[in-house]
């Protein structure tokens, strides 16, 4: 496998243990993770694949009333705002009433890309492999969003001592991967009445 199917499978099997664990609040049973997932999209003649995804279905429905998207991008290269605005688009055509969506990557985003992700409601988050270090910070740990979205903006870097930094997508700051999936579904069922 490539370097972005590896990390796909690692985003997908952090999801998995979230989920197995009860700390998404959500039944094992009644949510499915997938790797490629392919949605059928109106506008479209072939199925949409997406990276990661996370649905959640009520008893005995045979379709889920919430979706979670999840696009990875292996580069260490800074996320652009093309590739957010790309994937707006794509959540969109899925179902825009009842997906949610978070770009995480290797590297560093651009200031627009962050901007723009804000604006719509897109979770971005940096997960560097284990051990390695999102930028290298000095004496505190970040805590505020200034200092979340710092640590991951291509044009102002803070130095974090961090494998994980993000921002859901109504702009909480999360330092783990934990918190930034439980606080990610806390509020959709809130804004959804889940």
């Amino acid at each position: 496998m490539g370097a972005g199917s590896d990390f796909e499978i690692e985003v997908m099997s952090r999801l998995q243990m979230e989920l197995q664990s009860g700390a998404l609040g959500i039944l094992p049973e009644s949510a499915r993770i997938y790797h490629q997932r392919a949605y059928r999209v109106p506008t479209q003649k072939s199925p949409m694949k997406v990276d990661v995804a996370l649905e959640v279905f009520r008893a005995g429905a045979a379709e889920p009333y919430f979706r979670w998207i999840w696009e990875c991008k292996s580069s260490l290269y800074a996320v652009k705002v093309d590739a957010v605005r790309e994937f707006h688009a794509r959540l969109e055509q899925i179902g825009a009433d009842t997906t949610k969506g978070t770009i995480v990557s290797r590297g560093p985003f651009q200031r627009g890309a962050l901007e723009q992700a804000r604006a719509w409601g897109i979770g971005v988050a940096v997960m560097r492999p284990s051990g390695q270090l999102v930028h290298v910070y000095e004496s505190r740990v970040p805590g505020g969003r200034a200092e979340v979205e710092a640590g991951i903006c291509a044009e102002s870097p803070l130095i974090v001592r961090a494998p994980f930094l993000g921002l859901t997508g109504d702009g909480i700051p999360a330092e783990s991967f934990e918190a930034f999936v439980r606080h990610g579904l806390r509020a959709d069922a809130l804004l959804h009445g889940g």
